[in-house]
This record gives structure tokens, C-alpha cells and sequence, in this order.
């Protein structure tokens, strides 16, 4: 069940100023909500002046504190919320999590760096499937967050020239069909990573053997069992493609059933919310657990932390 909200945000900084008035719905009881909506335009806004190179160079704490310091704000809100007080909730679950994501952040860059290292000619692809995001989700507001997350990586993709696609099964089954066949008449193998729906894993897989690549060793096919996570539930998109990119950089197609299992009791240790399995010589299994849920605000500093890096 959803209340509309009414917001008006000013943002005014060195003479200048933007005033963005708009409507949305926010789960009943959950009043608040429009605070996150403020809060990302305000993080718009401070791309949109200028200053996202002080976001970068100083990092995201300092950022939010200058923010907090620099930008005078004005809001009239019918839902009752009349500041962005609260986006910064002290809950330390969230606080867990926010900086495991943002240390799960930078630690996916480093292995996007190996990937980039490792291409050597080669083609290189990251390819996510979003259904089963999106089923999930469904109306909750963190489809936002999300949305900017995947243009971040995206953009962390292409500038290792890494090919990041992103969409349904057959908008990214046919990217990569593309790329395989490209490759093939160039002579240049085609290398990459998907991330898909566990019950849509098999069309990659017979798409791979339309190449005679059965078992492929340049594709790892991640297939995801979400079944247990729920609408605002913490969508651990950034550790499944940290843990995935690990697992490629290796010689994943030749693990022996002793490899797989050392590596799935690491993996158990270190990213027991993940649930990998490996389920092929090319394919694993993220058999995601059950999550419990969190509040919107949570889960927008959560993703936040790892949109920053």
C-alpha cells in the first residue's frame, strides 16, 4: 500500500541555485522515504555545479559532510518530513553492511583490473540479466538505487574496456551472440561473465554450444536463485560479481571436484550471503539466502558507498 508525497528541495552554493519540485509515493507508515528521493537530487545537483571531483578526491564521508555544510537547503514536504535528518540513521546493521559493500566495491575494481590485464586481444564482456532483479523488487523504491548502480559499474567497465551489458535474458543473450560472433571472425576469443536468472542460465548455455563452446572455459555463467529474498530486501549485486570475477580470473573450467570444494568452503567463510556452488565446468550457483529486510533509507546509503567508488 502507497501514500503520495509532495517535495520541493532548494539547493543554493556559490550564487547559484536549482529548485526541484516533485511527486512520488512512498510505502504507507514509511513517511521518510521522500528524504532519499531529496537526498539523490541533491547528489545530482552537486555533479550537475561542478564539484564531483571534491566527491572523488575527498571521499564520500567528506562529501557528505561539506553537503551537509556548504548546500543551504529549504523543503516543504505534505508528508511530514521537513529535513533530510534520519538519511544518515545510525542502525548498525546497515553500518555492517554499508562498509562491506563499499570494501566489496573496491575490491570488484581491482578484479575488473586483472580482467583488463589478463584481455591480452582477447574481448572482454560483463553481462547481467535483470529479471530477476526486477521481479524482486517489484515497486520498491530501491529500483533507483539500483538503476544508478548498474550505470556506475557500466562505467567502471568501459573504462577498462570492459563491455558491461545489462537489460532482459534476450537483450543480453543477443549482445553476446554478437560479441561471439565477432570474435570468431576476427579470430579473437571472446571472454566474459554472465549473471542471470538460475532458470535462465540454460539459454547462454545452449547459445554456447550453437558455438560448439560446450563447457566453454572463456564464459562463466552465474546463474541466481533469489526465490528466498524479498521486495526490500539488500539486492548483493556488487559481492556476486566480486566473488564471480574471482572464481574467472582462474582456470575455472579445469577445477577438479577438490578445487570446487576448496573454493566453496572459502567462499562459504568469506561470502557465506552469496551461497556459492558450482553446478558445471562453467557454470555456479549463487543460492542467495534468505535476507532480512531493510528500510529504504538503509538501503540507499548501502548502495551509495558502493556508487562513490
Amino acid at each position: 500500500r502507497f501514500d503520495s508525497f509532495h517535495s520541493m528541495v532548494t539547493v543554493k552554493k556559490d550564487g547559484k541555485e536549482a529548485t526541484v519540485d516533485f511527486e512520488g509515493y512512498a510505502p504507507l507508515g514509511e513517511p521518510s522515504i521522500s528524504r532519499g528521493h531529496a537526498f539523490r537530487i541533491l547528489e545530482e545537483f552537486f555533479s550537475i555545479i561542478g564539484d564531483v571531483k571534491k566527491t572523488e578526491k575527498y571521499g564520500r564521508k567528506a562529501a557528505e559532510e561539506e553537503m551537509e555544510s556548504d548546500f543551504k537547503l529549504g523543503e516543504n514536504e505534505t508528508s511530514g518530513a521537513s529535513s533530510l535528518e534520519g538519511i544518515s540513521s545510525s542502525n548498525p546493521a546497515r553500518k555492517i553492511e554499508e562498509d562491506k559493500g563499499e570494501e566489496y566495491a573496491k575490491q570488484l575494481n581491482e578484479e575488473l583490473k586483472t580482467i583488463q590485464a589478463r584481455t591480452n586481444g582477447h574481448i572482454a564482456f560483463i553481462g547481467v540479466a535483470t529479471d530477476w532483479i526486477t521481479k524482486k523488487i517489484r515497486e520498491n523504491v530501491q529500483g533507483q538505487d539500483i538503476s544508478q548502480l548498474m550505470t556506475s559499474l557500466r562505467k567502471r567497465c568501459e573504462a577498462r574496456g570492459i563491455e558491461f551489458i545489462s537489460g532482459s535474458p534476450g537483450h543480453v543473450a543477443e549482445r553476446i551472440r554478437e560479441i561471439k560472433n565477432d570474435g570468431q571472425d576476427k579470430g579473437i576469443k571472446a571472454r566474459g561473465i554472465i549473471i542471470v536468472e538460475e532458470g535462465s542460465a540454460e539459454v547462454f548455455e545452449k547459445m554456447l554450444v550453437e558455438f560448439g563452446m560446450d563447457n566453454d572455459k572463456n564464459t562463466l555463467i552465474a546463474g541466481v536463485r533469489a526465490n528466498k529474498l524479498k521486495p526490500d530486501s539488500y539486492i548483493r549485486l556488487i559481492e556476486m560479481l566480486m566473488v564471480a570475477s574471482i572464481v574467472f580470473k582462474e582456470n575455472f573450467a579445469e577445477f577438479s571436484e577438490e578445487d570446487r570444494k576448496s573454493v566453496e568452503e572459502k567462499m562459504e567463510r568469506e561470502h557465506k550471503n552469496v551461497g556459492l556452488r558450482f553446478v558445471g565446468k562453467n557454470r555456479i550457483l549463487f543460492d542467495l539466502p534468505a535476507a532480512e529486510t531493510m528500510k529504504y533509507e538503509d538501503l540507499h546509503l548501502i548502495y551509495r558507498a558502493q556508487i562513490f567508488m
